[in-house]
């Protein structure tokens, strides 16, 4: 029996939540009714964390008064996009200033 799963609203589901309540791959699994090792490969293979870093970066990025920061934040969030995680510890780091 082959299923088909929502995958783009998983994917934006995820994202999006990322913002506010961080759910795991293990919860998306879990309230789709997708078995974890499955939403965890495809994660894996989209890219998930670059949506995140897109959807964190347009949702925070207003709340930054100054332009020095929106750049810095910028800066950071396109690598994420593109499957560097190199500074996705120092992307965190803005977390702490809201």
């Amino acid at each position: 029996m082959n299923l088909k799963y929502d995958w783009d609203w998983m994917r934006e589901y995820y994202a999006r939540s990322q913002i506010n309540s961080r759910p795991s791959l293990k919860d998306v699994s879990e309230l789709f009714g997708v078995p974890y090792q499955t939403v965890r490969r495809i994660a894996a293979k989209e890219n998930w964390i670059g949506d995140v870093a897109v959807c964190r970066c347009a949702e925070l990025i207003k709340y930054f008064h100054d332009t020095e920061y929106q750049e810095q934040y910028l800066k950071l969030a396109i690598p994420l996009a593109h499957r560097n995680y190199e500074k996705l510890e120092e992307m965190q780091r803005f977390d702490d200033w809201f």
